[in-house]
């Protein structure tokens, strides 16, 4: 996205000696706001070879009439349970939108689509807290905007009863089914015993 960007600089001298300082400058001029980023390639020969350099130049263009997302907040999440789908909002720029992430990681078992939709189910086995993540959304001229959202996962009470419900609670469970069956067993053995004996 150099075009962003304006490089200005002299003319290069025909000699340009080691430890000479050269200047130039790189003017950001967007034609559409949200961030962009570029990067300058120089290149350069000495004792008969090329050698090139680059680094990375970056800005954020302020367009009032801009796309800009306006939302600020998300729903919290539990984990092993649907989240609520949120739609996520923006406001100006021209078109339809377009979402995707800029920065940062959702909650394992959530995503982001292209229409700026969230939804998912939260994995059982999600990291609870707070996850911090960026969102972009461009427009059809090509404007960009960036907002850093949060979502707090919590644990599921739900799925801790459940797992207190199948823990050694079932195994015990079983045993003492098994014992009643014996025990049932056993008097009906005694009983046919001694129906025999009577006839």
């Amino acid at each position: 996205m150099l075009s962003e960007f304006v490089v200005a600089a002299p003319s290069i001298p025909a000699t340009w000696l080691p430890g000479t300082p050269y200047s130039f400058t790189v003017s950001f001029d967007p034609s559409t706001g949200g961030l962009k980023d570029a990067t300058v390639n120089l290149t350069y020969v000495t004792t008969g070879s090329a050698l090139s350099f680059a680094f990375a130049v970056q800005g954020t263009g302020q367009d009032p009439l801009g796309v800009s997302i306006v939302t600020s907040t998300l729903p919290g999440a539990l984990t092993d349970s649907p989240y609520a789908p949120t739609q996520l909002g923006a406001t100006g720029g021209s078109g339809s939108y377009t979402w995707s992430m800029f920065g940062g990681t959702l909650p394992q078992g959530l995503t982001l689509d292209a229409q700026g939709n969230l939804s998912g189910i939260i994995d059982i086995a999600a990291q609870t807290g707070p996850y911090t993540f960026t969102v972009r959304v461009s427009d059809a001229a090509g404007g960009t905007d960036e907002k850093q959202l949060t979502i707090d996962v919590a644990t599921n009470p739900v799925s801790l009863m459940g797992a207190s419900a199948s823990g050694g609670g079932g195994c015990q469970a079983g045993e003492n089914t098994g014992a009643a069956l014996l025990i049932m067993l056993v008097l009906l053995t005694c009983g046919a015993l001694l129906r025999r004996r009577m006839a």
